[in-house]
């Protein structure tokens, strides 16, 4: 039966949501919308080029000023460098990959990164963030607007006040000004967030305060409705899917409590756990999440009301192969 322990998803420069995972053996697979139809059928999936060593223990993707998505993989300690880019060579939906290249890692390493997310800031140019197994939380962006443009060096980002212990999730959304919002979960299952200060993509950042969280905290990922209004996600160790969402369009707007979302049939917990979220092109949801199985199960929302319900979670098209017999 085949398994997967990590899954990332994002939208293709027509709109087109394509949706990588990563299985047992550390091996990228893809599949994406056939077309610009938000209901359209998916391709199966096919293996993506993985870097050597493999990709664990984490994924992230997000699109180019000009659309082109770029995906980075890290690949543990084992091999030499951790982390690995590759992107879109053209603005064409369809086009071709670049291969992996090795991306700068945060100086005083080597490091094993243990969670990593990415995000355009309100300029376009992404900034990437990468949390460290001594539990430093590093970031590096774009220099220019253009999209082939360098990158900074890393540098060290606030932390939380608390100190981490276990492997912590990370995550970055954009508010409905283009202002981006970072979440950290730390080792008591609290969740800690900061945000920029203005609308300049080089504006300061808040300091960390607490955001909140429902009892064993897990996988998070976040995701702007059809609004632009945030809802975030969290999968906790007691096989709970829980939500919380912003109550206005006010960027500074207050959220939600958190409560409980519908869990895939055969629960999601376990050891490896891992959720996803983006935006179909008609502004919907859709969201994955792996069971307790390590099979993957999906559900969107119904319509583009940003307040309407959602499908019941149904399996998602697994990649075609067999682990082995033990």
């Amino acid at each position: 039966m085949s398994q997967v322990n990590l899954v990332m998803v994002a939208p293709l420069p027509d709109g087109r949501l394509q949706i990588w995972v990563v299985d047992i053996h550390s091996q990228l697979w893809s599949a994406w919308k056939l077309t610009k139809d938000p209901d359209s059928q998916w391709s199966a999936f096919s293996k993506f080029e993985t870097p050597p060593c493999g990709a664990s223990p984490g994924i992230a993707v997000a699109p180019l000023p000009d659309g082109r998505l770029q995906i980075w993989v890290s690949t543990g300690l084992t091999g030499g460098p951790q982390l690995w880019s590759a992107w879109k060579l053209t603005k064409d939906p369809d086009s071709q990959w670049s291969a992996f290249s090795q991306f700068e890692t945060p100086p005083g390493g080597p490091y094993e990164f243990e969670g990593m997310a990415v995000a355009p800031l309100p300029d376009g140019r992404l900034q990437i963030w990468v949390l460290d197994n001594a539990y430093q939380l590093w970031s590096a962006s774009k220099l220019t607007k253009d999209p082939d443009s360098q990158w900074s060096a890393f540098s060290q980002f606030e932390m939380p006040p608390v100190s981490l212990s276990f492997v912590p999730e990370i995550d970055v959304a954009p508010l409905p000004d283009g202002r981006l919002q970072i979440w950290v979960l730390d080792n008591a299952y609290q969740l800690w967030s900061a945000w920029m200060l203005t609308k300049d993509p080089d504006s300061q950042w808040s300091a960390f305060s607490k955001f909140g969280a429902p009892p064993c905290g897990g996988a998070m990922a976040v995701a702007p409705l059809p609004d632009g209004r945030l809802q975030i996600w969290v999968l906790n160790d007691c096989g709970e899917l829980w939500s919380a969402w912003m109550l206005t369009k006010d960027p500074d707007s207050q959220w939600s409590a958190f409560s409980q979302f519908e869990t895939p049939p055969d629960g999601a917990y376990g050891e490896t756990q891992a959720i996803a979220v983006a935006p179909l092109p008609d502004g919907r949801l859709q969201i994955w999440v792996i069971d307790d199985l390590n099979q993957l199960c999906s559900a969107w929302k119904l319509t583009k009301d940003p307040d309407s319900q959602w499908s019941a979670f149904s399996q998602f098209e697994m990649p075609a192969y067999e682990d082995p017999i033990p």
